[in-house]
């Protein structure tokens, strides 16, 4: 039984749930990898907004 490799050290951290995920096989061929951000729908919907700056104390 053959074993299918890992496509090399391609992890990223998903911003929203902080999980690693792979390069995935349909990523790779198509070229779409860099622009991959989040690891699921699910976590592209639900992303986290931009952090707001604070007003200084008065």
């Amino acid at each position: 039984m053959a074993h299918h490799a890992k496509l090399k050290s391609q992890v990223k951290v998903c911003p929203v749930c902080e999980l690693s995920f792979h390069n995935r096989k349909k990523w790779q061929s198509r070229g779409l990898w860099e622009s991959i951000i989040y690891c699921s729908d699910k976590c592209r919907k639900n992303k986290k907004a931009p952090p707001t700056p604070s007003t200084p104390p008065r």
